[in-house]
């Protein structure tokens, strides 16, 4: 891991009541997904070629509010050969 931001990402929601939506991260590494139906219990995954998959759950969305949720992808290692 270097610490940088990972750009074009793909974030997926995978629990909650927005699950199944998705977005790629901008060259900045940002992301951003709108309209999600307030809740306690969202949880998501970023995933990259070359790279192991990082997610957080229980992430909670409040109406009026912006929630960050900072993922830190490591790059995969392969065995020799």
């Amino acid at each position: 891991t270097t610490g940088l931001p990972l750009s074009f990402a793909t974030v997926a929601l995978v629990a909650g009541p927005n699950s199944g939506q998705q977005v790629i991260a901008g060259q900045d590494g940002r992301y951003l997904f709108t309209g999600l139906t307030p809740a306690n219990y969202h949880a998501l995954i970023a995933t990259q070629n070359g790279y192991s998959p990082a997610g957080q759950s229980a992430v909670a969305v409040v109406a009026g509010q912006t929630t960050v949720v900072d993922l830190e992808l490591r790059n995969r290692t392969l065995p020799p050969g």
